[in-house]
């Protein structure tokens, strides 16, 4: 016949011990710097798209309708600006004369500081005035790079991209800055009577 066994049953001085010892060890846990500061820590926010100024100026005859990645940001007079806040970063714009879907081109700048951006006239508002051009802007640099026309900024060029733009014949400066930073090539005049390409040169530095 098996033997039963004898249930030891725990003393109340070794039971007083046990609960003294958890209480001092979660008191200790409590008052730990390391934990104190965990528990206060707040979870970081994730970074928010910091707003850029877009300086609108319209020398088309016609109010113009200004569209950002397909939304209507400003309605612009003619010979007016406006000024509107977009995210930074690489957007889409075009304009169309106000109320109608006769638009004009798209373009695709990336915007990292405030810019300006000019909406040219056509040979409809003055038969006698040329049609604007395109410009190609490649950067076959190593380097992003941000890019100046007649000492406004324009856009942000990343390493290897192209860009386009639309300018009224004739004479403009241009120049490029690393960017982010002053370091500039020195500004050049261009003389644009027709659609030309303009390229950022690769450094004999690069990799």
């Amino acid at each position: 016949m098996a033997k039963s066994k004898k249930k030891h049953k725990m003393s109340p001085e070794m039971r007083t011990a046990i609960i003294t010892a958890v209480v001092t060890v979660v008191v200790a846990l409590l008052a730990s710097p390391v934990l104190v500061e965990l528990i206060r820590k707040e979870p970081t926010p994730p970074p928010g798209l910091s707003a850029v100024t877009l300086s609108i100026y319209n020398e088309h005859c016609l109010d113009q309708d200004f569209y950002v990645d397909d939304l209507l940001v400003a309605t612009v007079k003619s010979g007016a600006q406006a000024d509107v806040q977009v995210n930074s970063g690489e957007h889409y714009h075009y304009a169309c004369e106000s109320g109608t879907v006769n638009c004009g081109g798209v373009y695709y700048p990336i915007w990292t500081q405030n810019a300006l951006w000019t909406i040219p006239s056509s040979p409809a508002c003055n038969p006698s005035a040329p049609a604007a051009i395109n410009i190609t802007v490649v950067n076959e640099n190593c380097q992003n790079y941000d890019l100046y026309l007649d000492d406004y900024y324009y856009s942000t060029l990343y390493e290897g991209e192209t860009q386009y733009f639309s300018m009224e014949p004739g004479a403009h400066t241009t120049k490029g800055c690393i960017s982010g930073t002053e370091i500039c090539s020195v500004s050049t005049q261009q003389e644009w009577i027709q659609d030309s390409y303009w390229t950022i040169s690769r450094e004999s530095t690069c990799p």
